[in-house]
């Protein structure tokens, strides 16, 4: 079996698990190779969570392309969001969580780099409606969207305290506004100049 294989096995596990409930053994079991040999490839199980988590961040795509109001964009982008983290919920979900950082290092820049990677693609899908921001300001809104589709996430699939239907539609609605409110404090360049890029 190749890097690539037990890769894409150990994405399912750890999606279904958390780290610390997975063990090498599981690991074997689930590839079918000895665990001598994910070693060879990952070096320890901390390596091995890490390429794992760097291959969900990578594998983010941007939304299909959405025309028309600022909110069916947004939507678009949130339903994508909360997709994306369900797909690999068990993993995702600890380390957004803050839950798994402690137990290998390097986790909080693979999750930085998801962050940043996932603002991109929300600025590439959100388009016109936050063109007449500041590149500075529009990162600020695109990082703020990020966390809200993460914690619409967390309520949804972690504490159970909303539907996906109302964790989706609470987003969208806080994200609409959350730009308009943007627009309004850095309309006309008002707070443009220093913090521009």
């Amino acid at each position: 079996m190749r890097r690539a294989e037990i890769l894409a096995a150990c994405r399912h596990l750890f999606a279904a698990r958390r780290y610390t409930a997975v063990s090498t053994t599981d690991i074997a079991a689930a590839t079918g190779v000895s665990w001598a040999l994910v070693a060879h490839y990952f070096g320890d199980k901390a390596g091995l969570y890490r390429a794992v988590l760097e291959s969900i961040a990578e594998s983010v795509r941007e939304p299909e392309p959405v025309a028309g109001t600022l909110e069916e964009r947004v939507r678009a982008v949130v339903e994508h969001g909360m997709t994306t983290i369900e797909h690999s919920k068990s993993s995702w979900l600890a380390v957004i969580g803050g839950m798994e950082v402690e137990h290998s290092p390097g986790i909080p820049e693979i999750i930085e780099r998801g962050r940043e990677r996932a603002a991109d693609l929300a600025l590439a899908a959100l388009g016109e409606d936050i063109v007449g921001l500041s590149s500075g300001h529009a990162r600020a809104l695109a990082r703020s969207v990020v966390s809200l589709i993460e914690t619409g996430a967390q309520e949804w699939l972690m504490r159970d305290r909303l539907s996906r239907e109302e964790a989706a539609a609470f987003v969208t609605t806080s994200i609409v506004a959350l730009a308009g409110a943007a627009h309004q404090t850095f309309d006309q360049g008002a707070l443009r100049g220093d913090h521009d890029d």
